[in-house]
């Protein structure tokens, strides 16, 4: 991929007052701080960091105020035959299938015809792919280069890599950005109430432990989207919200 210019970007620099700026930063910091303890801490303690790394999220999301990115007006299933027809236009097969959105279930393929034991329903051509190597060659290069958290933990790049694309008006990948959806169920979503209700299951540890986690990796990335000389050219780095980012 060939380096784009910054107007090419789908969502303008957000506009925010000098305090809210300044506000936004100082959380950050104290999220970073509080999500990176280090030692041991026994349950009660575990929670109180995890109920104050939940406080300085809504706070930036409140300032923040920037949801994910829109895949417009048209409805879910309407994109999903977006993303099909996208996908036989770019050398992909399909056969038997075609996509679905099931009432209360979610999105799905239906079958079209019967299909026999063993036979291939989809092929997706390696070019369509988003991978680490699309990664490397777009304007994300020179700042996967130089990040050794996304050298330690490569899934970390594509996740940039996804969000740069999805603010990106020309990306080759916009009608897969588009299909995705709109929200999600897992425990980045959940109320202190909610998270409570997992007590006494192993599923309880494993949730505040996803969401420090997460919440650690947005601050690291806040802070070195703005610092690093590299991101400099990035939709993202002006963009950057944890709402985006969860």
């Amino acid at each position: 991929m060939g380096k784009k210019n910054r107007s090419n970007a789908k969502t303008e620099k957000p506009k925010k007052s000098f305090q809210d700026q300044l506000k936004i930063g100082d959380l950050v910091k104290e999220l970073l701080s509080k999500s990176s303890q280090v030692g041991p801490m026994n349950k009660s303690e575990e929670w109180e960091n995890y109920l104050g790394i939940y406080d300085i999220l809504q706070q930036l999301i409140a300032l923040q105020k920037s949801p994910p990115p829109s895949a417009g007006t048209a409805g879910r299933a309407e994109r999903l035959a977006c993303l099909h027809t996208w996908l036989l236009e770019n050398g992909g097969i399909v056969h038997g299938l075609t996509p679905a959105v099931y009432a209360g279930l979610g999105c799905g393929l239906t079958c079209v015809r019967p299909l026999a034991e063993g036979e291939p329903v989809i092929e997706v051509p390696r070019a369509l792919m988003m991978t680490l190597e699309t990664a490397r060659a777009s304007r994300l290069g020179g700042l996967l280069a130089t990040d050794k958290l996304t050298q330690a933990l490569p899934q970390l790049g594509l996740t940039l890599h996804l969000l740069e694309q999805s603010l990106t008006e020309d990306s080759r990948w916009a009608p897969y950005v588009a299909s995705l959806p709109d929200t999600y169920d897992t425990v980045l979503y959940f109320t202190p109430d909610e998270i409570q209700l997992l007590k006494g299951s192993p599923c309880f540890e494993e949730a505040v432990k996803q969401c420090r986690n997460i919440a650690r990796q947005y601050a690291y990335y806040h802070g070195f989207l703005h610092h690093c000389p590299e991101a400099r050219t990035l939709a993202l780095r002006d963009n950057f919200t944890y709402e985006r980012y969860r």
